[in-house]
């Protein structure tokens, strides 16, 4: 287990190509929950930390994971 890493899941809701793509579900657990939990297998979960600029998103990952959720995060919508 990496012990000097810390891990940004972005997870933003508002994507064009798939709109809510973090919280669709596979096999019944939203994605973000998936990736989060394939992350902490390999870095210690303290150190994992969700950014998203949805309130959906949050009441989610307070739901599911026992994670660091940073709402305050805005994502850009686009690059310049």
């Amino acid at each position: 287990m990496f012990k000097n890493i810390i891990v940004i899941i972005p997870a933003r809701f508002g994507s064009k190509r798939l709109p809510g793509k973090p919280l669709r579900t596979i096999n019944k657990k939203p994605l973000i929950y998936l990736t989060w939990k394939n992350i902490i297998n390999v870095v210690d979960r303290k150190f994992v930390y969700v950014a998203t600029d949805s309130k959906k998103i949050v009441s989610v990952c307070k739901k599911f994971l026992n994670s660091n959720i940073n709402d305050q995060f805005k994502m850009p919508i686009r690059f310049r």
